[in-house]
């Protein structure tokens, strides 16, 4: 008899990807979020007919798992949005807590005791954790990014770095009542899957035990994001492509000083993600090698992806970004950094590069190789290709289920 297992998420991120799959994998009892739909839902498929935009707008809260597994608990996350307008981090933080608080509370006792193995996810897990300790049940904790104490630890010293840009709330500290609960999480986890190595370090640098620390790298839609085999390696301009929040913490200021610095001809920098560093556009329209698109939707990056040559992420700080898993499928030789996860899916000069955050000659090294060695491309974009089929989301489950396996047996 299978564990009956039950995924617990008051969001999205890849929540519903992992209940999918364990619900083909006859493993999942319940997937629990605060609002979601099943594909089959009559509200979906009337919106879906009637208003496209609306539909795409609720895209990731459209499920593919079996009705009956579905169960939601909206009024915490209608809260939380309708409040959320016009605040400032910290008061951000505080609405995140009690939005996760309430939804935490909500879930049913019968969920929880008809449950062999809960998976939680980090910063909205610690009540869910308590309870099933309670209720003598496994408790998975999903990771998705590095431990908080190194996260901002790191972004002190972005914050003194880049002193000017004050709107850059992503590099604000946790309060340090929400970082005791995240320990918490770690102390009760029977397990901790993360997506990347990256992530298992820091857990590990800041007391987190190694035994219980499980690396399941991310999977990604293998049949959206594919190479259209329209790419023109002889093109006069080569184009490279960042996607992603236009902030600190994502490099884009070190991207946008190496590009400066190379001043190279032939070459576009495009950039494609929501922006909230309101300069970013001055810059743009002042430099004609640099293309700022804006927030693109999901169903428009492959199109994106395969417009570009070499995808640039020289990240701060992630989990496993997954941009970059994109990327490599669509054909896209990548440039990645350590902390966003690079280093478990690029091989240097193979399918790209890996460098260290904030490491501006490396980075300048990397984009020079692809403006001197063009005739490369092509060979290093098949093995971007290839490098990627191994993370579908039907792998990532497959590892769940050892994973699952190992924790029921200890």
């Amino acid at each position: 008899m299978p564990p009956k297992v039950s995924v617990i998420h008051p969001g999205t991120q890849h929540a519903p990807n992992l209940a999918k799959v364990l619900g083909e994998l006859n493993l999942l009892l319940y997937f629990v979020t605060s609002v979601g739909w099943t594909s089959e839902s009559l509200f979906i498929l009337l919106l879906k007919h009637f208003s496209t935009s609306l539909y795409k707008k609720l895209f990731n809260r459209v499920l593919n798992i079996e009705k009956h597994k579905l169960v939601t608990y909206p009024f915490a996350e209608l809260r939380f949005h309708l409040t959320q307008k016009h605040r400032d981090h910290d008061e951000i933080e505080r609405y995140i807590f009690k939005r996760n608080f309430f939804f935490q509370n909500a879930v049913e006792k019968k969920i929880i005791e008809g449950s062999d193995v809960l998976i939680g996810f980090d910063t909205s897990s610690w009540i869910i954790a308590e309870r099933a300790k309670k209720a003598h049940k496994k408790f998975i904790l999903d990771q998705t990014i590095g431990h908080p104490s190194s996260k901002y630890n790191l972004f002190t010293q972005l914050n003194n770095k880049y002193a000017q840009w004050h709107s850059n709330t992503d590099l604000s500290p946790k309060p340090e009542g929400l970082l005791q609960l995240e320990a918490a999480e770690h102390a009760m986890a029977d397990a901790i899957v993360v997506p990347s190595h990256f992530v298992k370090e820091t857990l590990i640098s800041n007391g987190v035990s190694m035994a219980k620390i499980h690396v399941n790298p991310f999977g990604i839609d293998q049949d959206i994001f594919i190479d259209l085999d329209r790419r023109d390696y002889q093109a006069q301009t080569l184009k490279f492509l960042f996607v992603g929040t236009i902030n600190v913490r994502k490099g884009i200021l070190d991207l946008l000083q190496v590009w400066e610095e190379l001043k190279l001809k032939n070459a576009e920098l495009v950039l494609a993600g929501a922006n909230q560093i309101p300069i970013i556009v001055d810059v743009a329209f002042a430099n004609p090698t640099i293309k700022f698109l804006g927030r693109i939707e999901k169903n428009r990056l492959p199109e994106i992806y395969n417009d570009a040559h070499v995808f640039v992420f020289p990240s701060y700080f992630e989990g496993l970004a997954q941009v970059q898993l994109e990327a490599l499928s669509c054909g896209l030789p990548v440039i990645g950094s350590t902390n966003s996860g690079a280093k478990d899916i690029v091989v240097d000069g193979y399918n790209g590069f890996v460098i260290e955050p904030g490491d501006l000659d490396a980075l300048k090294k990397s984009i020079n190789f692809f403006i001197q060695n063009r005739e490369k491309l092509t060979q290093m974009s098949k093995n971007a290709r290839g490098s990627a089929t191994g993370f579908s989301w039907e792998n990532y489950g497959k590892r769940w289920k050892t994973i699952i396996e190992k924790v029921m047996q200890s």
